[in-house]
């Protein structure tokens, strides 16, 4: 984990996938993230509030980040 976190914030692997619980506290790799996409909304606001704090926040060399989230039309499924 170590590692791969070491390849993210160098820039070397560009792209992570796992869900709020795997890449939750601890997680700090948001020195170039330039977007987020959600694939699922999950029900607690604080999930969601520690989605947004993997890209912006403190650290980050990007002066934008996208916050992107996907949902059926009609529904949050």
């Amino acid at each position: 984990k170590k590692e791969l976190f070491a390849k993210v914030r160098s820039g070397t692997v560009r792209i992570l996938m796992g869900s709020t619980f795997k890449m939750g506290a601890g997680m700090n790799v948001q020195d170039k993230i330039i977007a987020s996409h959600d694939l699922d909304c999950p029900w607690r606001p604080r999930d969601l509030e520690q989605r947004r704090g993997r890209s912006i926040r403190q650290g980050n060399q990007n002066d934008k980040v996208s916050i992107l989230r996907y949902v059926t039309e009609g529904t949050f499924d």
